[in-house]
């Protein structure tokens, strides 16, 4: 808030540590805003030819050898002397990596919207929190760059809309799918998107719009090959254009669907098949009459989930990305690897062309082995949420661990969902854990802002020491939202203490 009576403001909101206004999601008086991710291909990946000429540094562009753009950058190392880094810049982006072999010197480059030109997402920000409608919004975005996103918007008036914020290079698709050469000047970039032809939807007939990471168009311009599975999307289209008259607390149900189609077209593949082992033959009873709902004590859905691990596992040393066999590929690198495949593996399971029987079996029954080690002989007591467990981690700890006493970490808890539900609880095989999930869920009410409701994982103080530390962890996992108090009175009435951060 901001009582400057030249320049007030009024909002409200989430955000992360470090970032100003709330750029994702929010409200003030008039409009409210979300977002998800716009799953954007902002980067190009180029190999680039170097050499030391008389100049300094060169590149080969275009069939010559052309002076590059050097600094060299000082960095102040506590403890040690500082370090000189030399900074190259090409057309093709700043090189990251380089290696010299044999006499040749060759580079990788990445180019960047964002550092591609002068980043001016920061000069979006106040006139978001000024808008006072949804066109003032959708105005409001035009500086906006990284990351590109998909944003919902609301207001008072009644109005609805989607648009995609960001700034998208100009250039062929296929330079989603592979590195680009450097020294090819047709490869660069033949300008920006302009703001009017981003995709835009306003005021829809069916009287909603929805955004889950999926590709909202099959036209205009080249924004991403990895686009979310459509079948969240799908989802919460059903739910939503199933009746009208919706209410606060049925949309924060809504939120906590465990429906999953893709585990549904896995089920059906799974039922297919005639296993000999009796224990896989049990395993797969349990998915007669299952409602392909990811939840948490369901039986079932442990053996779907568990089987979609495995037969990612089994993929993984297929393509040799396992990491066993890509030593000093692990932890972030190889997380990371895995959550991509895991994603890209629901696109497989929907034909059955991609995924065949011979592999289903294999990965059947080492789920079936898995459970059984895990959680005992018996079938209809295994549970998804025991399989899906969200073990928090700091990340600092990973580099001074000897900081472990004082770092109080979440309790472990069972999570249903999965990578396509509404309840979307991502996993990085080959372990079945929830590796991700969601970090706030929200419901806003245009109509009555102090009916809105909110939840974050964890709590709303990052010290330890605080009783709002961990406070909403088990509403967070219960599927429960707290109350989003808006109107002064009604925050002044439920106060408990003022930070001062003066």
């Amino acid at each position: 808030t901001s009582t400057d009576p030249d320049d007030p403001l009024d909002v409200i909101g989430l955000s992360f540590p470090g970032v100003p206004g709330f750029p994702h999601f929010g409200h003030n008086a008039d409009v409210a805003w979300c977002i998800t991710h716009g799953m954007a291909d902002d980067q190009d990946l180029a190999v680039v030819d170097l050499r030391r000429g008389a100049d300094g540094v060169e590149h080969r562009r275009d069939g010559a050898w052309r002076t590059a753009e050097v600094r060299v950058e000082h960095v102040t190392v506590a403890g040690g002397d500082p370090v000189e880094v030399e900074c190259i810049d090409t057309p093709a982006g700043p090189v990251v990596a380089s290696h010299e072999q044999d006499g040749r010197w060759t580079g990788i480059a990445v180019r960047w919207t964002a550092t591609a030109e002068v980043d001016t997402t920061a000069d979006a920000l106040l006139p978001m929190l000024r808008a006072g409608s949804v066109d003032d919004l959708d105005r409001a975005f035009g500086p906006w760059v990284v990351p590109v996103n998909n944003v919902l918007m609301a207001d008072t008036s009644g109005a609805i809309a989607y648009r995609m914020r960001g700034r998208l290079a100009v250039r062929p698709a296929s330079h989603g799918w592979t590195v680009v050469d450097g020294a090819d000047p047709t490869t660069g970039w033949q300008g920006y998107v302009t703001d009017e032809d981003l995709p835009r939807w306003r005021d829809p007939d069916r009287g909603f719009l929805v955004s889950s990471n999926n590709r909202v168009s099959a036209d205009g311009p080249y924004v991403s090959h990895d686009w979310a599975h459509p079948t969240r999307a799908r989802r919460i289209t059903e739910l939503l254009g199933g009746r009208d008259g919706w209410r606060v607390d049925e949309v924060g149900a809504l939120l906590g669907d465990t429906h999953s189609g893709i585990a549904a077209r896995l089920a059906e593949r799974l039922r297919s098949l005639s296993p000999a082992h009796p224990m896989e033959v049990r395993a797969l009873a349990l998915l007669d009459g299952w409602d392909h709902h990811m939840d948490a004590a369901s039986a079932s859905a442990a053996v779907v989930g568990t089987v979609r691990g495995e037969l990612l596992r089994l993929l993984v040393h297929e393509l040799g990305l396992a990491e066993d066999r890509l030593p000093g590929v692990a932890g972030p690198s190889l997380h990371q690897t895995m959550r991509f495949a895991n994603a890209r593996l629901a696109w497989w399971i929907d034909d059955p062309e991609l995924v065949s029987d011979r592999a289903l079996t294999a990965a059947l029954r080492l789920a079936v082995r898995s459970l059984e080690l895990a959680q005992g002989p018996d079938p209809s007591r295994w549970r998804w949420g025991a399989a899906h467990l969200a073990r928090w981690a700091h990340p600092l700890l990973a580099l001074r661990p000897d900081l472990a006493a004082h770092v109080v970490l979440p309790p472990t808890v069972e999570l249903g969902g999965d990578n396509e539900c509404v309840w979307a609880t991502s996993t990085a095989p080959p372990s079945t854990d929830a590796s991700n999930g969601q970090v706030a869920r929200y419901v806003f009410d245009v109509g009555d802002w102090d009916r809105s409701r909110w939840i974050v994982p964890h709590g709303v103080s990052g010290d330890s020491r605080s009783a709002h530390h961990l406070d909403q962890l088990e509403d967070w996992t219960g599927m429960r939202l707290r109350p989003m108090r808006w109107s002064v009175d009604v925050v002044d009435a439920a106060t408990e203490s003022v930070t001062d951060l003066r």
